[in-house]
């Protein structure tokens, strides 16, 4: 329903940083995920004049940074929340699906990546890329680690249709619990 409604509107989706579940890959609506720090999630949200929350909480760093904002919207970007956990999130997106007049079907589908398997040196991203290239389809993928998981995300975007799960740990809990997970 928000893949419809995306299309409908020319919005972006995106999803917290650590979301508890994600369904992605080859066939799936495309979601743009918020970046960790603070200072790759400032940039990221520069283009946005608009921020509507939908069953999500204020994007905000996990840890305080010196010298760094901790909420990671800029003041000049509206925001707005359609509806909390507390809310019915499957009824306010289809009552804002019949009032933008959506599409039966989303435009924007995650294709299959034809990336080549990595070469060279065992890095990060040959990782992510080997993993994205090796998925099979339907297989659930789980990740619980903050300074790899960047890199498992992007090389996986391209895979066969999966879902994507975070083990939080740490400081997410308590944003687990808020989230209804």
């Amino acid at each position: 329903m928000a893949g419809r409604i995306a299309a409908a509107t020319g919005a972006d989706l995106v999803t917290e940083t650590t979301p508890s579940r994600l369904a992605r890959g080859e066939g799936r609506v495309v979601v743009e995920k918020i970046p960790y720090l603070p200072e790759d999630a400032v940039p990221f949200f520069k283009k946005y004049e608009q921020l509507i929350l939908v069953g999500a909480l204020m994007p905000v760093t996990t840890f305080a940074y010196k010298g760094k904002p901790v909420i990671k919207v800029p003041a000049d970007c509206r925001v707005t929340a359609l509806a909390t956990v507390d809310h019915d999130i499957v009824a306010a997106l289809g009552d804002l699906a019949t009032a933008v007049g959506t599409p039966s079907r989303p435009v924007a589908r995650r294709v299959r990546s034809q990336d080549a398997p990595p070469t060279g040196a065992l890095t990060d991203a040959a990782v992510g890329r080997s993993i994205g290239i090796l998925l099979p389809k339907n297989a659930i993928l789980v990740t619980d680690s903050p300074t790899t998981e960047g890199a498992l995300y992007h090389g996986t975007e391209g895979a066969r249709a999966h879902d994507y799960l975070w083990a939080a740990c740490g400081g997410n809990g308590r944003r687990r619990e808020a989230y209804g997970v």
